[in-house]
Formats: C-alpha cells, structure tokens, sequence
C-alpha cells in the first residue's frame, strides 16, 4: 500500500504521514468512528487504514495511535495492590524485630524486618521502619554479613528478601529529610546532606553510618548479583 504513496510520504514507525490526494483515495473514506470527504489535504496511512488529519502531521502524537502504547492505559495497573499498614502495626513489628536482636537471633531478627515491609503505610510509618532495618544492620559484625546473606539467598523466598533490603540500602544512603515525629531520636540531619542513624541511641557519625550500608551494599551485590539492582529500580513499591 505504501508503494502508492507520493514523495512527499514521510513514514514515522509504522505511520504514514503524507500530503495531497494519495493514489486511488476514494470520494469518501471510513475509519471506525468518522467518515470525511477526501480532500487534498494531510492524510496518515496507520496499519493499512486511511485516516485523514486535520492537524498539522509534525504535532501528531504517535504514541496514541499505538494500542500497546502507555498512553492508552493507565500505569496505575502496574503496580501491584498492596494492603494498608497502620503506624501502630509498624511499632508492633519495630518491637519484635528488636526484642530478637537483644535475644541474640541477629539473623531472625533481619528476616523478620525484610519479610513484611511496610509498603502500605505512611511517611512515617516507613521511616520507623526504616530506622529498624538499620539498626539491626548495624548490629552485626562485617565479618557476619556475606555468610548470612548466602543463608538467605539459599532460603525459600530468599531472592525478594534480599531485594527489599537492597531497597532499604539506597534508602538509607540517600536519606535527608528531616526526622518524622514517630522516628524522633532515630535520625538527625547531617550537613554532609545524609541523616545519621543511630542504632540503640548511638552517636555513630554520618560518614560511619554510610560506610556500614555500603558495605552491606557490595556483599549484597556478591550474593544476590545486579540483578536485584534491576529489579529494585523497576519496581514500583517504595520502602
């Protein structure tokens, strides 16, 4: 079809876009909602269907006419549902996640904080989850890091559960909004641009904090690969 298509054609994707009267156009031409007259005029050719334009062709938006394009769906779809969680609910968890760090079960206690991360739940419910997550981080010795990790690879679930601490990493390294009212005592600004987070009322400095996450970071990336790195990026539910 497009072979009858004068000089002037200028094809865009799998668009057309010409002017004049093409080749053989009929007195009147259909598409599925309007019927117009043909007139010496600009004319698009989309999946082998004649459609006049009535606008200049260099301001089309192609994207529209392409079903499987984002602009004809709502991106709202992607993001999977995710149950509403109560600050209460966090503090109640915060709790558990810390009574088995003083028991000694550092390795439960991780699980525990990465198994049921607040995706449904407010500003400030994240940010005291936050603060719980990194307290048990920073619980633990380097020397602890990649033989736990492996253990959690190696687990069932153990690929989402490593991804939601890699979420939880990032947070913590670009961290630098001010303390929430529920997280008072557990973050405090730095001029550096982080927020230092202390662990068990702490005075660790910004700098010192940072270097516990990015050391989590690359044993993390050594169990679990780039990948997790691609799928955090890629998700859509924040931590």
């Amino acid at each position: 079809m497009f072979q009858t298509l004068p000089l002037c054609c200028t094809v865009v994707r799998d668009v057309a876009l010409f002017s004049g009267t093409p080749k053989g156009t009929p007195d009147y031409i259909a598409t599925s909602a309007v019927r117009e007259k043909a007139k010496p005029f600009k004319y698009i050719v989309y999946s082998g269907v004649l459609v006049m334009a009535t606008m200049n062709w260099r301001t089309i938006n192609i994207d529209l006419l392409d079903p499987e394009s984002p602009a004809n769906f709502s991106i709202a779809t992607l993001s999977p549902a995710t149950p509403r969680v109560s600050a209460s609910e966090v503090q109640s968890l915060s709790s558990q996640v810390k009574q088995l760090l003083r028991g000694g079960d550092s390795e439960g206690a991780l699980r525990g904080a990465l198994e049921n991360p607040p995706y449904g739940g407010d500003a400030a419910a994240k940010e005291v989850h936050l603060a719980t997550v990194v307290e048990v981080l920073q619980s633990l010795k380097q020397s602890e890091m990649s033989p736990m990790l492996s253990r959690i690879y190696d687990s069932e679930g153990g690929v989402e559960i490593l991804d939601v601490l890699m979420k939880y990493l990032y947070k913590g390294m670009s961290h630098s909004s001010k303390p929430s009212s529920a997280a008072t005592g557990s973050m405090s600004p730095q001029s550096t641009g982080f927020s230092q987070i202390h662990s068990r009322g702490g005075g660790e400095g910004g700098g010192q904090a940072m270097s516990v996450l990015l050391s989590w970071h690359e044993k993390l990336v050594e169990i679990a690969g780039p990948g997790s790195i691609v799928r955090v990026m890629s998700d859509r539910r924040t931590v």
